[in-house]
């Protein structure tokens, strides 16, 4: 058989006596130490370090003749094979296709349900090129490409033992950087040292075997190198293994199907050899599939035992498993199992969006999964997360979830082309990428037996208690780290990530503190957000559930539905942005045919229907009603606005419920309008004004209005405290102005006490400018007649103005200010009998006035003398 420059006559063996002449004692420690090491790191998938060991050892052995009488001829009794085990196993099984012979094609024909007759079964393809290397996976504890019968050799092995396992350890490296010619070369070098050994030939025919996509003629050559090695040592199970493959690429599955039946009798197969004999046996599409996931969880635990060195191996791992778990889905593809490791697989093999797609569509046929909705949220948490742009950390996170769901490690729509207005609908101008990642965390965060599952799950990996405290930082601190991940909102952006993230967040809370939202299904009831429930469809479910939740019902539709977005800005004490967010309520085919939606539009949605309503009287009502929200016939209504889904007149309860989220946010820009460090009083009293407004027309003045005064009573008083007097007092009077009678006799102590102070400060701040304090002074009597500092210190402000115009010249206008000063005076009399203060000033206004009267009938002016 054709083996090139190796030769196998025994008259070309080297003779033992010229070996023992050459054999040193023995050789040096430290070569075989870096044979060893280089094997190992091969076997751990650092390929540098491999390379380097390999080369030393070669460069401490020096040149050797090829063909050298050095060493022992190697005997001709079967060695093992290093890329396979004692029991027959091929390397394929423990490294993506790790033996270098072309392993099935997972993406080829596999036989369903064809008869038995492996001649008429349609045959899986075979892929030489599947993995980079696809010798270089073979176990650690094969030691790749060791020559078996070198440790035979009494544990002293000679320079051409050491050297030759150095040339395999080489053309493996060259077999995985897809160097086949490289490969074949190091391969020789390592037969013309031992001319006698099993493992240069049976490489070589796996270097053929990489040759073969190129030049098929190479699988002929492969063929025959294995055939050599299966005659030559019989019962090589991993020669029969590779030969079956090499054969399914040659079209002869009988042939293959033989070789993997002989295999199977010598000891059983690795898991890629189980699926290709299962699909030559013609087995069912569905056997096949399970055989092919589980020759794909083996390459995916590989991959994950590999170390941080090996990581370009593993990844040969990820992509076989994919390939592998790709084609176990088309033949089963009913079978849910394989969804999530195929997942986990494309993430890692740095296919991230794929892999989403993947996890994402199981998780929307199994909505109460919490495995798949925890590895779900983590890929999508990475996906967002700051790094190298490499997915592979990114994805060893979520592989742990998926594989253990009780780690703490932190699109609705997944379709790379979605539909503007879907992507309007799902999550209101934000990028989609954030609105998957927030509705995969918006559940979790508050579904509790996810939560409990995960503190069960810490208290028994760990051995400690985590009491409710630490669980509730657990989840605060997650969703802060998500906060933190969110960008600037643009200044072309309606929504911001971050409102987009508190919507669905207090949502989801909002369903839990329900119970959940029970389905069809029969399953755990659905904790989650908005964009969620829009992706499964559950909008009629929905709608019903909150039409009968009760009290809980206003506060479920406002954050099931675009004003959610209002609703979370005000959470976050924006109300400006919460108004503004109110005219979102359209949606973008509805603002596009214009008219009303326009008016409605610019009136701010909710807001303007409010003012309208006022203004126009019920005429006007409809016209802003078909303003501020969708039309009728909007077949879009539903999804952006789910928890309306089924109910009567929704169009006109959305109109409603964004009344109140105006009025809240009326009511909230009034409060900041107010703070003692730069009050506002005239902004927080139109604030005020139109808050009323909104309550009146949807049946709630009386409480606002309430709402209104205990605003007013309270900033007064902090106006007051930080000495303020001015705008204390101008709050107390706007409140006063606007609200009804209901709600004046709760504002009359006080703003008689702040007008009384109000008063007298200014009096006496600036005596030249009395008619302020006496107006306050007035008012303050007027509200409270029985406050005595008001009604004592008007007749004093009353007494000085009146003086001040005698000593102007104006005698008449003293007479004024001073019978007015008797008359307050005396009227306070009637409340305070007795009074001494006041009836000292009593007997002192009479004097003054009895002065004035004989200065006028003496026809004098003034205080002229």
């Amino acid at each position: 058989m054709a083996y090139d420059d190796v030769h196998h006559e025994p008259d070309a063996r080297p003779r033992p006596e010229d070996a023992r002449a050459r054999r040193p004692a023995a050789p040096p420690n430290r070569i075989l130490r870096n044979c060893e090491r280089g094997e190992a790191f091969l076997a751990a998938g650092d390929l540098t370090a491999a390379a380097r060991a390999f080369r030393a050892v070669l460069a401490e052995v020096g040149p050797l003749e090829d063909g050298s009488p050095e060493g022992d001829s190697g005997c001709a009794a079967p060695a093992t094979d290093a890329g396979t085990d004692s029991a027959g196993r091929s390397a394929t099984a423990r490294g993506a296709d790790a033996d270098s012979s072309p392993a099935p094609d997972a993406n080829a024909e596999t036989p369903c349900g064809s008869d038995s007759d492996a001649d008429s079964t349609a045959v899986p393809d075979t892929d030489a090129g599947t993995d980079a290397d696809t010798a270089a996976g073979a176990d650690a504890d094969t030691a790749a490409g060791a020559d078996k019968d070198a440790h035979a050799t009494a544990q002293s092995p000679t320079p051409a033992h050491l050297a030759a396992r150095a040339h395999i350890g080489l053309g493996r490296l060259a077999l995985w950087m897809e160097e086949a010619d490289r490969a074949e070369r190091e391969f020789r070098r390592a037969g013309r040292l031992r001319p006698g050994s099993r493992e240069p030939l049976y490489w070589l025919g796996c270097a053929a075997a990489h040759r073969g996509a190129q030049d098929r003629d190479a699988y002929e050559l492969a063929e025959s190198r294995f055939t050599e090695v299966v005659e030559r040592w019989p019962g090589d199970g991993a020669s029969l293994v590779q030969r079956a493959h090499v054969r399914v690429r040659l079209g002869r599955p009988a042939d293959a199907l033989a070789d993997l039946r002989s295999a199977e009798r010598i000891a059983p197969l690795d898991a890629e050899a189980r699926w290709v004999l299962a699909a030559l046996s013609g087995a069912t599409a569905p056997e096949v599939a399970r055989r092919l996931g589980t020759a794909a969880r083996s390459a995916m635990e590989r991959a994950a035992a590999t170390g941080p060195k090996g990581r370009p191996r593993a990844a040969d791992d990820w992509n076989r498993a994919v390939t592998l778990l790709d084609r176990a889905r088309q033949l089963d593809p009913g079978n849910r199992e394989f969804g999530l490791p195929h997942a986990v697989a494309l993430c890692l093999s740095g296919r991230r969006e794929d892999g989403i797609a993947v996890i994402a569509d199981a998780a929307r046929s199994a909505p109460t999964d919490r495995h798949l909705a925890h590895t779900l949220a983590v890929m999508s948490w990475h996906a967002l997360a700051p790094g190298d742009g490499t997915d592979t950390d990114a994805a060893a996170a979520a592989a742990a979830a998926a594989a253990a769901d009780t780690g703490t490690d932190p699109d609705t729509e997944t379709d790379p082309d979605p539909d503007p207005d879907t992507a309007d609908d799902a999550g209101a101008d934000v990028p989609r990428t954030w609105s998957r990642c927030v509705a995969s965390w918006a559940g979790l965060l508050h579904d509790t037996p996810f939560w409990e599952r995960l503190r069960a799950g810490a208290a028994e990996r760990y051995g400690v208690v985590v009491d409710d405290k630490n669980l509730a930082t657990l989840r605060a601190d997650l969703q802060a780290a998500l906060e933190a991940l969110m960008p600037e909102t643009g200044a072309g952006d309606r929504i911001s990530p971050e409102a987009l993230l508190h919507r669905e967040t207090e949502a989801a809370r909002l369903l839990a503190e329900a119970g959940g939202l029970p389905l069809a299904t029969g399953s755990a009831p659905l904790v989650c957000g908005p964009l969620r429930i829009v992706e499964l469809g559950r909008e009629a479910e929905l709608g019903a559930f909150v039409s009968a939740a009760g009290d809980a019902a206003p506060a479920l539709r406002q954050a099931f539905s675009h004003l959610g977005f209002a609703q979370a800005l005000l959470r976050l004490d924006r109300p400006a942005e919460a108004l503004s967010a109110l005219s979102g309520l359209r949606c973008p085919r509805c603002r596009a045919r214009g008219g009303s939606g326009d008016e409605g539009r610019r009136g701010g949605g909710g807001e303007q229907s409010g003012g309208d309503t006022a203004s126009h009287g019920r005429a006007a009502a409809p016209r802003a009603k078909r303003g501020a929200v969708c039309d009728p016939d909007c077949t879009r209504f539903d999804t952006r606005n789910p928890a309306y889904a089924g109910q009567a007149a929704k169009h006109v309860l959305l109109m409603r419920d964004g009344r109140s989220l105006a009025l809240a946010a009326r009511l909230a820009q009034g409060r900041a309008a107010l703070t003692p460090t730069g009050p506002d009083v005239r902004r927080a009293a139109t604030s005020w004004q139109r808050a009323l407004t909104h309550a009146r027309a949807i049946g709630q003045g009386p409480e606002v209005e309430a709402i209104v005064a205990d605003t007013a009573l309270a900033a007064a008083k902090a106006l007051h405290r930080a000495g303020d007097i001015d705008a204390a007092g101008s709050t107390l009077e706007s409140a006063y102005a606007l609200l009804g009678e209901g709600q004046h006799e709760r504002l009359k102590g006080q703003l008689a006490r702040v007008l009384t102070d109000r008063g007298i400060a200014q009096a006496n701040r600036d005596m030249d400018r009395l008619e302020g304090p006496a107006a306050d002074l007035r008012r303050a009597v007027e509200i409270n007649p029985h406050l005595h500092r008001a009604q004592a210190n008007l007749g004093v402000v009353l007494r000085i103005l009146g003086a001040r115009m005698r000593w102007s010249g104006s005698l008449v206008g003293c007479r004024s200010r001073l019978q007015e000063a008797l008359d307050r005076v005396t009227a306070a009399l009637e409340h305070f009998p007795g009074d001494p203060e006041l009836s000292q000033l009593r007997d002192l206004v009479e004097a003054d006035l009895a002065l004035v009267h004989s200065e006028l009938e003496q026809g004098r002016i003034g205080g002229l003398p």
